[in-house]
């Protein structure tokens, strides 16, 4: 149930990203995660009318063990998935794209020049695809996330 602006919006933040700033060569630097990260990747194509609109979301923890940003992992999704039903949208309509687990380590240098590394933590992650099929339907901006 996404209203046509909905659309127009994700349009819009398609060519954004596609403009002036994509011509660029120089990479700016990516800024330390202090809070809530809210990361979108739009590509856009269109040669008709769309039925259905499919978008990817999901959520990345952090903590200093696996079991620890597994469980933080967790309950963030199940917040996430409880907002997507409160939307609207049927779980046949969301589908898990990936599932990981990796280890965060900094490297230590070695009494004989050598580098070990470290872990110092665990970053979890987990992203959902998103099928929203009655994109045309009046009163449907009225979804609240």
């Amino acid at each position: 149930m996404l209203h046509r602006a909905g659309l127009a919006a994700l349009l819009a933040l398609a060519a954004a990203a596609a403009g002036p700033a994509a011509a660029q060569n120089e990479v700016a630097p990516i800024p330390a995660l202090t809070g809530t990260r809210l990361d979108i990747t739009a590509t856009v194509e269109v040669s008709r009318v769309p039925d259905v609109v499919r978008i990817t979301a999901g959520v990345s923890t952090r903590a200093p063990t696996a079991a620890a940003a597994l469980r933080q992992n967790a309950e963030r999704m199940t917040r996430v998935r409880a907002a997507l039903t409160r939307a609207g949208i049927a779980d046949r309509d969301v589908q898990t794209q990936s599932l990981s687990l990796t280890a965060v380590t900094r490297n230590l240098e070695r009494a004989d020049d050598g580098l070990d590394q470290d872990v110092v933590g665990y970053l979890a992650s987990n992203d959902l695809v998103i099928r929203f099929r009655e994109i045309g339907v009046p009163g449907a901006s009225s979804m609240r996330w």
